[in-house]
């Protein structure tokens, strides 16, 4: 039997590898095609991934170059720019330098212009004083002349010439006074006209350089409105530029990362080179191993095939031996553990032997102590044997339905307990078979240290009694269900000894004179 276990567990691991051999060699042939496939979709990945970088570099060089040419024209027309801001701002400067230096010279001039007029017309004053003066001399001399007439016509001729001799000696003085006085006044008349001259040309000079300071002034708003565009310009340009930078940047970024990806891409190709190369020797190492495991199946083959005829030979073999064991077993009495429900353990105690036989002892007198057996009995010929003592007051056994509980204290001669048992008595009851409230004799009578028996066949339906080994005419048949073995004592002191309970193979009952059946 063991041969045969392990001789079915070696074929089955046999098939069982040669089966996931069969799968191994299938998953390796799709694996094979999966990376011919892979092979070539990376190659033309490779080559993609190629092109591509040819093209990025071929653009990044002209935004390169693109980039570079803007720049220099940039810083080219900055350079131009801040040149032309400088040479504006020195011109402004020197303007600004010049119109200072005429507006000091207009001030100048312009307060000489003041002091002119102040003193033109401190000579208009002098002036109008001297005409007032002469004025007054005419209207004096008039009067004078007056006087002179009316002193000639007092004094005389000779009085009066001398007189008039004084007197004009006096107006020549005066005439000569008033002469130098119309000199003087002429002559602040001419510089008075001569600072006019000059206050008329400092204002014209000083409107001249009001205009070229206003004009100065617009060209240098215009200079700085120039600079400011300037400053426009190039603060536009250096934006553009930070942006073209930013952009080269970014463009360089790109390449850079573009490179690395690039580089990592024909890392990863070399790797997938690398594994290609390393599942091609796994490939060609396992083809190899293929071949040799298909040898190896094929020798397995041929010796399962011959562990088969083997197998088949010693399964006949083993056959034989199973029918004879079946054969040996039939006439072999199975002994079964004895195990018994105790519905009062007050009254009734049970003990142990030598761990396979059971001792019932009744406690208290004049009291039933009724017991069962566990096992259930159906399908097949089942045997219990006992053996009572109790100076002659006897037991008895039966069976019960094993369907019903039997109550403390139920007895076989009680309503209802009677219509579910059946049982075999001793002397010390009087009854012979006792089923449903009825006796029946014709059995022997048991007494103490007799072997009783009992047999159970279900497929008859028969429980069939033995004392010492004789079978008793009268039985119980009919019994259609499952049923349980009883055993019973009435007396205090009074015991039963279970020696054993067996399923046979084969029944130990035949015929005996006068049988009489009692109806389950």
């Amino acid at each position: 039997m063991v041969f045969e276990v392990k001789f079915n567990a070696e074929v089955q691991g046999k098939e069982q590898m040669k089966i996931d051999f069969e799968e191994k060699i299938e998953q390796m042939n799709i694996m094979h095609n999966k990376e011919i496939e892979k092979e070539k979709k990376i190659t033309v990945e490779k080559e993609l991934q190629r092109q591509e970088s040819e093209l990025l570099l071929l653009k990044e060089k002209e935004l390169k170059e693109k980039a570079l040419k803007l720049a220099e024209t940039a810083e080219k027309t900055i350079t131009e720019q801040a040149e032309q801001i400088m040479i504006a701002q020195n011109d402004v400067r020197i303007k600004q330098n010049q119109f200072e230096i005429q507006k000091q010279k207009a001030d100048q001039e312009f307060q000489k212009a003041n002091d002119e007029q102040k003193r033109r017309n401190e000579a208009e004053i002098l002036k109008g004083e001297i005409e007032g003066e002469i004025f007054n001399l005419k209207r004096e001399n008039e009067r004078i002349q007056y006087e002179n007439g009316r002193l000639k016509e007092k004094f005389g001729e000779e009085k009066f010439d001398e007189e008039k001799q004084t007197i004009e000696m006096k107006e020549k003085e005066k005439e000569e006074e008033i002469q130098r006085l119309k000199e003087e006044n002429e002559n602040e008349q001419q510089r008075v006209n001569n600072a006019e001259q000059r206050i008329l040309i400092v204002e014209l000079e000083k409107q001249r350089e009001i205009n070229e300071k206003n004009k100065q002034n617009k060209r240098a708003n215009e200079a700085e409105e120039r600079i400011k565009r300037l400053e426009q310009e190039k603060q536009k340009e250096i934006q553009e530029k930070q942006r073209l930078n930013q952009i080269l940047e970014k463009e360089i970024q790109e390449k850079n990362q573009q490179k690395r990806r690039a580089n990592e891409a024909e890392e990863r190709l070399k790797r997938l080179e690398q594994e290609k190369n390393k599942e091609k020797y796994e490939k060609d190492r396992q083809y190899i191993r293929a071949e040799e495991a298909e040898g190896r199946i094929r020798r397995l083959e041929e010796e399962m095939q011959m562990e088969k005829a083997e197998k088949l030979k010693k399964d006949q073999e083993l056959k034989n031996q199973r029918d004879e064991i079946e054969k040996i077993k039939i006439n072999i009495p199975q002994d079964l553990p004895i195990a018994i429900i105790n519905p009062d353990p007050t009254q009734i105690n049970i003990v142990d032997v030598d761990g396979r036989q059971k001792k019932i002892i009744i406690q208290k007198n004049q009291h039933i102590g009724m017991v069962s057996l566990t096992q259930v009995l159906e399908n097949g010929i089942w045997e219990l044997e006992v053996q009572f003592s109790n100076k002659g007051q006897t037991g008895g056994i039966g069976i019960v339905k094993d369907s019903f509980i039997i109550p403390t204290g139920s007895s076989i001669d009680f309503s209802p307990h009677q219509d579910k048992m059946a049982s075999y008595h001793g002397l010390g009851y009087g009854y012979c078979i006792y089923h449903k409230g009825i006796s029946t004799s014709g059995n022997k009578l048991f007494t103490d240290d007799q072997i009783i028996k009992t047999e159970y066949d279900s497929k008859k339906g028969s429980l069939i009694f033995f004392v010492d080994g004789v079978q008793q005419p009268v039985y119980i048949s009919g019994i259609k269900e499952k049923i349980r073995f009883i055993v019973f004592m009435y007396y205090a002191g009074a015991t039963c000894t279970i020696h054993s309970l067996k399923k046979l193979p084969n029944p130990t009952s035949g015929h005996v004179p006068n049988e009489n059946a009692v109806q389950w």
